[in-house]
């Protein structure tokens, strides 16, 4: 396609470090609504915890904001966005992998067969506490 890898480098780097500065704002941001949009440097005090949706949201905002300090057009905007975006469902996947392996969201109730049994939870009857998402 006529792209540098060196400049692909260079730009999935971008991304990746303001992607993880979104995953972890988003995390104190949309953990606490009014608390943030009262002292919005509770994001920089606050640990514990990134969202995915925020990392995909800063991961793409860092990509647009770099692509256009480097005078990029938007149709070569688009072009890498594209090359991109061809990793994206397989990154996602290995991130919801790594949310099931650490037990991660542990709000549904279900019969399923492959549910994780935790030992603080009851088991009944009418399932258990499942980590899937």
């Amino acid at each position: 396609m006529g792209i540098y890898r060196e400049e692909m480098d260079a730009l999935c780097g971008v991304m990746l470090v303001s992607g993880f500065a979104g995953a972890y704002v988003a995390k104190a941001a949309l953990s606490d609504v009014a608390a943030f949009l009262a002292d919005p440097t509770l994001a920089l005090r606050t640990s514990g915890g990134i969202r995915s949706l925020g990392g995909l949201a800063g991961g793409f905002l860092g990509r647009i904001v770099s692509l256009c300090v480097r005078g990029r057009s938007p149709f070569e905007m688009l072009r890498r966005l594209d090359v991109i975006a061809y990793c994206l469902p397989f990154a996602w996947m290995l991130g919801r992998l790594g949310c099931t392996l650490a037990h991660d969201h542990r709000r549904l109730w279900t019969n399923s067969w492959i549910v994780v049994r935790f030992p603080k939870m009851p088991d009944t009857i009418w399932g258990s506490w499942s980590s899937c998402s």
